[in-house]
């Protein structure tokens, strides 16, 4: 847009429902904006500004007439719904059916023209191959009764509306009996459920929209000169409710896909037979991953008409769509008004918030959702081996095929944000042994009991017709059945450094079979011993350890995962000093002999030697070397001997005490005379004796 120039704030695409071409000339009847070449600028524009996108019916019309496999012409504005892969981008719009939020419309359209090229390639089935060609997909002006009702969503996402209204359009009624028309196929980005009723209530419309359809049938004859018949328009339109929307939907969403490979069955009643096709959707796949699913603001009791809302949120280049399958300008009650004003203010009111992330890189999902999934990720046993997007569909499966060389178990993570559960299948010489689902995320265990291939298929019940999907699986081996610490003592649970500590491990064989193992004991982490044992099934077996740690700290022991611990205490450093002085006798004579005794105690808890120094007068006399255990006494004795008289100072390791040398008593009677003088004096007394006993035995 050029400065000061119209800048809307919501742009109303007003059933902008024909495309003819078949001419190869312009002309007033091709509303085509991608043809027109505005439609680039105009997604630009919405994107830039934050504009609101408000489309009605026929405006996502897709018709395109095959007159043979080479002569295609358009009818319907197939630019509005795409039909390339490319088409299908979420995030860089290609189209109308993206900025309203169901860009998948362009997967059926390329799909179907597949299946039609391939019909073609084949001469006796090339009349068909032109036939499912010209089936709309998305199909105008079908009649159904006019009775909308809201939906929860619309009260979250704060539309006011009734309960209930109906939708009448000047005209309609007075010519066919019916209160309104609506677009059908718009379905096809939602669940079967809706889908299903859809068909089925269009397929009992047939009548009235061939009513209908023989009037713009006519109209579509001369506005192509001729080119388009009005009768193979009625036949077209007739096929594609009876039998093609509904055959072509359940085609899809019961394929079977591999990575981007889709193998699709079909059924052309005029065929006769089934027809099975493979086709890679290469990108696409990608694409369809980052979908995230429009709201239904409300739906008519039939499920042929409907109202959708799609707010891209979290995209800084983001917006608000509405689409109205029905020609709501055309309503002639007040309900018209209302919901226009409705849809106008509420695509007004688009903000970024920032609250979604692509879950690996590929599946648009909150931020919440996101975090939840890893964390149950990190919970899964085992290494991962895969992680991929996947797209889930109702009534075929997505298939995972997992090679794996031996006996093992398989942990399975599934990310199902659109869907509140999967279905989950195994073939292969495998088994599923459990399965959980919680907050829309999948937790499944599978036990694999041969070598070979492991194909897991996932299926999905849900609020898109394709779900986005991420897995992961990570593979444990299996491992045979192990021996069972029951119980770990150890005692004591605090030991000196040197002492023993013994560790008894009580064991169980938890299974029926003998078992023969090796108890391996760690300490802090390091393997410090170990005992074979073979142990019965169900018997339980004791067994001990002794094992002295050198250096002091904390020990954590573990037998089989069971845990203990045990102290090991520093020995107090060696404190060898004396306790007491001990002198005997405290007083002597010159030349007596005296013992000096200290009394020496080892306070530490190691071993420690000491030199004890005996000091007389502050002079070292003696000295002794000694060495005691830690807790150990003993005692130490000094003799000696003085020639001279006085007061010593006796100190020993700072315990002091005194001694008393005294002078030896003077002597009168040299020791040698004082003898003889004894003798003289004994053998005197004796010869007395004699002679006084003589005398006696005369008289």
């Amino acid at each position: 847009m050029t400065e000061g120039g119209f800048e809307p704030h919501v742009i109303v695409l007003s059933n902008v429902v024909l495309g003819f071409n078949l001419t190869r000339r312009e002309t007033l009847w091709n509303w085509d904006l991608r043809e027109a070449g505005v439609l680039d600028e105009l997604i630009e524009y919405v994107k830039e500004k934050h504009a609101g996108v408000i489309a009605t019916h026929g405006t996502i019309s897709d018709w395109m007439v095959w007159l043979d496999c080479d002569s295609h012409y358009k009818v319907g504005c197939r630019g509005h719904v795409g039909s390339s892969l490319l088409d299908i981008n979420p995030v860089s719009e290609k189209t109308i059916a993206a900025l309203l939020g169901i860009p998948q419309l362009a997967l059926w359209e390329y799909v179907r023209d597949k299946i039609a090229y391939a019909l073609c390639s084949y001469e006796e089935t090339m009349v068909y191959g032109a036939l499912l060609g010209s089936i709309p997909l998305q199909i105008p002006y079908v009649p159904f009764n006019g009775s909308m009702k809201i939906t929860p969503e619309a009260k979250v996402l704060g539309w006011k509306l009734p309960e209930e209204f109906r939708i009448e359009i000047p005209g309609i009624h007075e010519k066919f009996k019916v209160s309104a028309y609506t677009h059908v196929g718009w379905q096809l980005a939602l669940p079967r459920a809706l889908a299903y009723a859809a068909w089925w209530k269009a397929k009992e419309y047939g009548p009235i929209a061939d009513r209908l359809y023989a009037k713009l049938s006519k109209l579509i004859e001369k506005i192509t000169g001729g080119a388009y018949r009005a009768e193979h328009v009625r036949v077209h339109v007739d096929s594609a409710l009876k039998w093609g929307l509904h055959h072509l939907y359940k085609s899809i969403i019961s394929t079977n896909i591999t990575g981007t490979k889709v193998t699709l069955t079909i059924s052309i009643p005029t065929l006769k037979r089934n027809v099975t096709f493979t086709i890679d959707i290469g990108k696409g796949l990608e694409f369809l991953l980052k979908l995230m699913p429009v709201k239904l603001i409300a739906v008519s009791k039939d499920g042929l008409a409907g109202i959708i809302a799609h707010d891209k949120y979290w995209d800084p280049e983001g917006y608000r769509a509405v689409y109205f399958s029905f020609e709501v300008e055309a309503c002639k009650n007040d309900i018209a008004e209302k919901l226009l004003t409705q849809a106008v203010e509420w695509t007004r009111r688009w903000r970024h918030v920032e609250v979604t992330e692509l879950l690996g890189k590929l599946v648009r999902v909150t931020k919440e959702y996101a975090e939840r999934f890893r964390e149950k990720a990190k919970e899964l046993a085992g290494t991962e081996i895969l992680s991929q997007g996947l797209l889930l569909v109702e009534e075929g499966y997505s298939f995972v095929n997992i090679s794996v060389p031996s006996p093992t178990i398989l942990h399975v993570l599934i990310a199902h944000p659109t869907s509140d559960k999967v279905g989950v299948l195994v073939k292969g010489e495998a088994e599923i042994i459990s399965l959980t689902t919680t907050d829309r995320m999948t937790e499944v265990s599978i036990e694999v009991k041969k070598a070979g291939t492991v194909t897991i298929g996932l299926r999905c019940f849900s609020e898109l017709s394709l779900n986005p999907a991420y897995v992961i699986v990570k593979v444990r081996v299996k491992v045979p059945p192990s021996l069972e610490t029951e119980e770990i003592t150890i005692s004591p649970k605090e030991i000196k450094v040197g002492e023993k500590v013994r560790i008894i491990i009580k064991v169980r064989n938890p299974s029926e079979e003998t078992i023969s193992q090796t108890i391996v004991l760690k300490i802090n982490g390091t393997i410090e011993a170990t005992k074979d044992i073979i142990l019965a099934g169900g018997a339980i077996e004791t067994i001990s350890f002794e094992v002295i740690k050198e250096a002091p700290g904390i020990y954590i022991v573990e037998v089989n995962g069971k845990r203990g611990t045990f102290i090991v205490r520093r020995l107090r450093p060696a404190d060898v000093c004396i306790e007491k002085l001990e002198i005997i006798p405290r007083e002597i004579r010159v030349g007596e002999g005296v013992k000096i005794t200290v009394y020496v105690v080892n306070r530490g808890e190691e071993t420690g030697t000491r030199t004890i120094e005996l000091k007389v007068n502050g002079k070292v006399i003696k000295a002794e070397t000694v060495t005691l255990a830690g807790g150990k006494a003993t005692s130490i004795s000094f003799t000696l001997s003085f020639e001279k008289s006085g007061t010593y100072d006796i100190e020993v390791d700072g315990l002091k005490d005194t001694l008393i040398v005294k002078e030896a008593p003077p002597s009168a009677v040299p020791p040698e005379v004082s003898l003889y003088a004894f003798l003289a004096i004994a053998i005197t007394i004796t010869m007395i004796a004699v002679v006084v006993l003589i005398r006696r035995r005369r008289s």
